[in-house]
């Protein structure tokens, strides 16, 4: 089996994607460590999406990179129109049902 992986540019974000590229079996698998896609055509592994934080960070890691925020990770999602993290994945703000709370319409 021969692999052969390198840095290229994010088509999704312009940032650090890793390309792996194998002839045995043949197949491509990129990941971004900025903004998160993930797209592979490895059979039996076939699709593409966003990793969540967690998942970035562990790539980071292995690559001696610096941990990526959940703000800058977010303010990527935003410029590149991808999916941000769900609330779930973000830090609770108790003011926020409050704030972005609406008065009901008394109109049907």
């Amino acid at each position: 089996m021969g692999t052969h992986s390198y840095v290229d540019e994010c088509e999704e974000c312009g940032g650090h994607l890793n390309v792996n590229q194998s002839t045995r079996p043949p197949y491509t698998s990129e990941e971004c460590y900025d903004c998160g896609w993930w797209e592979t055509d490895e059979e039996g592994y076939e699709g593409s999406g966003f990793m969540d934080l967690d998942e970035i960070n562990t790539l980071r890691e292995m690559v001696d990179m610096d941990e990526l925020s959940q703000e800058e990770l977010v303010a990527t999602r935003i410029r590149i129109n991808g999916p941000t993290p769900s609330t779930m994945e973000m830090p609770y703000d108790e003011y926020a049902p409050v704030i972005n709370r609406r008065r009901a319409s008394h109109v049907p």
